[in-house]
């Protein structure tokens, strides 16, 4: 299902089934949501993983793209049972070479969008924030600007487990998960205000801090 709505789509879902939620000028993508097939848990409690991207590509309520289909690979070995992609930038396009090009990539109501789920986020327990934009999202240094917003959640997580990335690349970005190798190792990302885009973002921890279970290197088929 694909939904056009005008403002930003807010919690909750209208379900909890696949669905994307879209400007209605259909050139926006707020927000995407997939279920995964996992076990389910013993507590009741399902585990879901909030990824924020570059931009959407193609992917939408019915129809998946090789990067949904990544980030839905390794959501499923991960033991998490939904997955909701959002974007730094939530215009749609295939090639994010066009948002050069874009007079308004961002989108009006893509910050309210991020700033209701980064709430959630702050909020669950059994919620985990994946951070994946790879080089682009030091365009307009939009990354500043959404770690910055994120920070603003970070004091309400507490103790709970922080962002992650799955590894940076050679200009400090948070890699980008199409082209990561099936063992990968989550690194928690320290959340503090940047004033640019390349300030020490991964934390000095040696290991993230989501217990044995979400700890290490996991091999994704």
């Amino acid at each position: 299902m694909a939904r056009r709505v005008e403002g930003s789509s807010r919690l909750p879902l209208n379900s909890w089934q696949a669905e994307a939620t879209l400007s209605s000028c259909g050139a926006y993508r707020w927000l995407l949501h997939r279920p995964i097939p996992s076990r389910e848990p013993s507590s009741g409690q399902r585990r879901l993983l909030l990824f924020i991207g570059l931009n959407p590509s193609r992917a939408d309520g019915r129809r998946d793209d090789p990067t949904l289909r990544r980030l839905q690979g390794f959501a499923h070995h991960w033991g998490y049972h939904h997955l909701v992609v959002l974007n730094l930038f939530a215009r749609i396009s295939p090639s994010p070479s066009l948002l050069c090009r874009c007079a308004e990539p961002i989108g009006v109501d893509n910050d309210q969008t991020l700033r209701s789920w980064f709430q959630q986020w702050a909020q669950h327990p059994t919620w985990d924030l994946w951070l994946g934009w790879g080089v682009g999202g030091g365009f307009r240094q939009r990354d500043v600007a959404v770690l910055n917003m994120l920070n603003d959640f970070s004091d309400q997580r507490g103790v709970l487990p922080p962002p992650f990335v799955t590894g940076l690349t050679k200009a400090g970005y948070p890699r980008h998960p199409l082209y990561l190798p099936s063992e990968v190792q989550r690194v928690a990302w320290a959340v503090r205000f940047l004033d640019e885009p390349h300030s020490a973002p991964v934390s000095d921890l040696p290991s993230p801090v989501w217990g044995a279970e979400r700890s290490g290197a996991f091999h994704i088929p």
